[in-house]
């Protein structure tokens, strides 16, 4: 990723899905999703600054499963 006027700057995601199927058929998965970025900036105002960071969200369902349909 290019900034205007800046130095190079970057991103990486992690995404982590956990499914468990009962007797019942219902599923339960989680899906744990984490994004990195990390900004170079320099100008003759500011200098240079480094600036870096995360977000994390977490999601969880439970929903019914067609064996004839979702599982193969």
């Amino acid at each position: 990723m290019k900034l205007e006027g800046g130095e190079d700057s970057s991103w990486d995601a992690i995404h982590v899905v956990k499914t468990n199927v009962d007797a019942s058929q219902k599923a339960k998965y989680k899906v744990n999703s984490t994004v990195f970025l990390m900004m170079n900036e320099t100008n003759n105002a500011q200098g240079s600054i480094d600036v870096a960071g995360n977000v994390n969200r977490l999601k969880e369902d439970l929903v019914t499963v067609d064996p004839k349909v979702d599982i193969q």
